[in-house]
């Protein structure tokens, strides 16, 4: 009972996942439609540098929360700017290609 127990817990924190996943397609392509295939390697980077700021380089939780936040929204910014933004009068496939690119 206990590992049935365990693996419905697990299953419903997986399916969560996804979810969030799927959502954040959806926002992305809602607010810009542009379909953004680099989502999860732009995500990754944040865990990165979130593990970098806050076990790496030792800074408190919260200290290395925000300065991830921060960062993360300094590079968003300029992968829109510079590579989004000017590709967005073509067809939606060089987009698509671009947002590949960027992973």
């Amino acid at each position: 009972m206990i590992d049935f127990i365990q693996q419905l817990i697990g299953g419903v924190a997986l399916g969560c996942v996804y979810g969030l996943i799927a959502l954040g397609f959806v926002l992305i392509y809602k607010a810009t439609e542009v379909v953004n295939f680099g989502q999860g390697e732009i995500m990754m980077l944040g865990a990165f540098l979130s593990y970098t700021f806050i076990v790496m380089l030792g800074l408190d939780y919260w200290i290395g929360f925000l300065l991830c936040v921060i960062a993360m929204a300094i590079i968003g910014s300029l992968m829109e700017r510079v590579v989004i933004r000017p590709i967005l009068g073509y067809p939606q496939f060089s987009v698509v290609m671009a947002t590949i690119g960027l992973g």
